[in-house]
């Protein structure tokens, strides 16, 4: 791994996760004591981190983790709801049926409330398959930029354990739809889970 990518992971999984808390500053120094690497490619993935919205540079200043907003939260999801709606409309059809067992047997393996890992790499595997198999470029760098972001409100989300279980649900409701290429009711189940997801992510993180 590049040592860019291996400090723009490191700080990524740190923001997303909550070790790094909103508005808490980044010392490229402590990084590039930990990761052993100069500071180079720290303010190179800093930079990257930037461009998708989960840190932010001021002069003289430093680096910081960005601050989550309501109005962030609600821009953040009504672009996600647009973007997949628009995306399952081209991508029905297309995703393979091999991809969909795969998802399917993803989400037999997260049926334990326990392994949230699982839960949530079936449900990045699931949203990343919608968008990939709509055959847009475009679409794919912009979800890019906004799935830093959901991932980390995923993590940092209201709704606790009664939540998590009730999106696994609407997302295997989603794949069900998505199986039978029923586009109104897979186009249907993914907005009300976006929306859900969204609801929780406004009553979770304390927002500024």
């Amino acid at each position: 791994m590049a040592r860019k990518e291996e400090a723009y992971e490191y700080l990524k999984r740190k923001i997303i996760t909550g070790e790094l808390k909103p508005e808490s500053p980044i010392a490229e120094l402590a990084v590039s004591a930990e990761l052993n690497i100069s500071r180079t490619p720290i303010r190179e993935a800093l930079r990257e981190l930037e461009a998708e919205g989960l840190v932010v540079s001021y002069p003289a200043r430093g680096c910081f983790v960005t601050a989550l907003t309501a109005s962030d939260v609600e821009e953040v999801f009504a672009l996600r709801i647009l973007l997949e709606r628009w995306a399952i409309e081209h991508s029905i059809y297309q995703i393979p049926e091999h991809v969909i067992e795969e998802l399917m047997q993803k989400f037999r393996e997260a049926a334990d409330p326990a392994n949230r890992e699982a839960r949530f790499e079936a449900e990045r595997a699931l949203h990343a398959a919608i968008v990939e198999y709509a055959g847009s470029k475009r679409l794919v760098s912009f979800m890019r930029s906004l799935d830093s972001q959901v991932e980390r409100l995923r993590y940092l989300g209201g709704g606790g354990a009664a939540r998590r279980d009730a999106a696994y649900r609407e997302q295997v409701e989603v794949l069900a739809r998505l199986r039978e290429r029923d586009l109104p009711g897979c186009r249907y189940a993914l907005s009300q889970h976006l929306k859900n997801a969204a609801a929780a992510a406004m009553g979770g993180p304390k927002l500024t």
